[in-house]
């Protein structure tokens, strides 16, 4: 396949999960259900490789990274026991999905000319997939 998946990442350990301030009070009542991201694989697309970074906390200390790395974490926080996988956004290889339920996290758009159908349109294989999957429902897409 021509898929290109990064899955090296260095993610700060969490000694427990904790529901952060920044976080919407349904993400604490999906744990106490049990559910905390079992069985799913999480793939963010976005920016893994530029030189544009920035400064945050999430709660367990000042950071500097890119979009997709804070993005990569923030999914791994809510959803601790998910599978997380990283595709930089700037490849043209299609999205590749795990056995499984699958999620694509994409913090960007797609732009087009007003008037045409995405048939009309030369789409890279990234974007092929991921409007396929999308459409097949193979997918969750957000």
């Amino acid at each position: 396949s021509n898929a290109s998946i990064c899955l090296s990442a260095t993610l700060p350990a969490a000694t427990s999960q904790t529901l952060q301030n920044w976080m919407s009070p349904d993400v604490g009542a999906a744990w106490r259900a049990g559910y905390k991201g079992q069985g799913v694989t999480i793939t963010i697309v976005d920016d893994f490789s530029s030189t544009s970074k920035f400064s945050g906390n999430f709660g367990i200390g000042t950071q500097t990274q890119r979009h997709g790395e804070w993005t990569r974490e923030e999914a791994s926080m809510i959803a601790p026991l998910a599978t997380i996988r990283s595709k930089d956004f700037s490849t043209s290889s299609s999205v590749a999905l795990a056995p499984g339920l699958n999620v694509l996290n994409l913090s960007y758009g797609m732009y087009a000319k007003a008037g045409y159908s995405p048939s009309q349109i030369g789409w890279s294989a990234e974007e092929a997939s991921i409007i396929s999957y999308a459409t097949k429902g193979t997918a969750v897409v957000s």
